[in-house]
C-alpha cells in the first residue's frame, strides 16, 4: 500500500472525537498525502485569503474548558523541528519547522488504546490546531498538527511522556489579542444549506454560515479525507476558521460531511469565550458535493 513519508498509510492515522461519535481518520489529505499514490487527487491551488481577523484577548476559565484532569506532556526524542512541552495543559509546541508557539490543551477523547488530547497553538497571524496521542501507560507517541495559513498537515512519530496530574485541573488560559492573517483556503467541495441554517462553502473561497445567531465568515483551510479506510460509512472533514464579526468571536471548527448530512463538530474551540465551536448537530437541509 502507498505510504506517506515512508510510513504505511495504516500507521498514518489521525483519530479524533467529533459530533459525539468515534472517528478514525487516515491522513490521506492535503499536502501530506496528495500525490503520494498514482492516480491520487491533484494538489489544491495555493489560495490565501487576505483576512484580517482581529481576535480579542482571551482569559479562559477552567470551568469553560471541558473538565478533565490536566496533563504534563513532553517529547524526549522527536524529528527536527518537533517539540512538546506542556505542564498542566499549557506550554509550548513546535512542528512543521514552526515554533515554539504558546499552546494549551482544551479537549480529551479516548480511542482504542490511546487517549487523544486536542490543543491549540497561537501566534500572531496563525493558529496551530494539534492532537497529542498518549497511551494509557503514560507515553506520548504521535502528534498530528495543522496550521491555519497553509493547506497542509504533519504527523510525526515521537517519543515522550504524557501523564495525568493529580492536583486538579488547568489554571486560567490567557491569550493576548492577535490577528489571523492570511488564512489558507482548501479545495474540492461545495456545501450549501438554506435559511435559517444558511451555509455556503465553495472551493478556494471564503464561505458564509449563519452560526451563533449571526452571519459568520468561514475559512476552510484544510481537508481530511476519510471516505475510505477509516470506518463505514466514511466521511470528509473541512477544518475551518470561523469569524463572527458581530460577536467578535473567532473559532477553530470542523465541518463533517457524511451520509447522514453536514454537522459542525463539538471538538473545536472559540476565542475569546473558550466554548465549543459547534454541537455536532446536523445543519438543517445541508447538502454537499466533492470533486477530489
Amino acid at each position: 500500500m502507498c505510504g506517506v513519508g515512508g510510513r504505511p498509510l495504516e500507521r498514518a492515522a489521525h483519530r479524533s472525537i467529533g459530533s459525539g461519535m468515534l472517528r478514525l481518520m487516515i491522513a490521506a489529505s492535503g499536502a501530506l498525502a496528495v500525490g503520494s499514490c498514482d492516480g491520487g487527487p491533484a494538489p489544491c491551488p495555493t489560495v490565501l485569503a487576505d483576512a484580517q481577523i482581529q481576535v480579542p484577548a482571551s482569559s479562559i476559565a477552567p470551568s469553560i474548558i471541558p473538565s478533565f484532569p490536566s496533563i504534563n506532556a513532553a517529547t524526549t526524542a522527536a524529528p527536527a523541528g518537533v517539540m512538546v512541552s506542556i505542564v498542566a495543559n499549557q506550554g509550548t509546541v513546535s512542528y512543521g519547522g514552526r515554533g515554539p508557539f504558546p499552546a494549551f490543551i482544551y479537549d480529551r477523547g479516548a480511542i482504542a488504546d490511546d487517549i487523544l488530547y486536542g490543543g491549540l497553538g497561537v501566534m500572531n497571524g496563525v493558529w496551530f490546531p494539534f492532537w497529542l496521542y498518549c497511551t494509557a501507560d503514560g507515553r506520548l507517541t504521535d502528534i498530528f498538527g495543522e496550521m491555519s495559513d497553509r493547506d497542509t498537515d504533519v504527523f510525526p512519530t515521537v517519543e515522550g511522556t504524557c501523564t495525568i496530574r493529580n492536583d486538579g485541573y488547568m489554571t486560567t488560559v490567557s491569550v493576548p489579542a492577535h490577528t489571523l492573517s492570511p488564512v489558507a483556503l482548501t479545495c474540492g467541495f461545495t456545501v450549501t444549506a438554506p435559511a435559517p441554517d444558511g451555509l455556503d462553502l465553495t472551493s478556494s473561497k471564503v464561505g458564509t454560515g449563519y452560526l451563533w445567531g449571526d452571519v459568520a465568515s468561514v475559512y476552510p483551510f484544510h481537508a481530511v479525507d476519510c471516505r475510505s479506510g477509516c470506518g463505514s460509512p466514511g466521511w470528509y472533514e473541512l477544518h475551518s476558521i470561523i469569524w463572527d464579526p458581530t460577536k467578535q468571536v473567532a473559532a477553530f471548527g470542523i465541518f463533517y460531511l457524511e451520509d447522514r448530512g453536514v454537522s459542525l463538530g463539538g471538538n473545536g474551540i472559540a476565542l475569546p469565550t473558550g466554548q465549543n465551536a459547534g454541537d455536532g448537530m446536523l445543519v438543517s437541509g445541508a447538502t454537499y458535493s466533492l470533486t477530489r
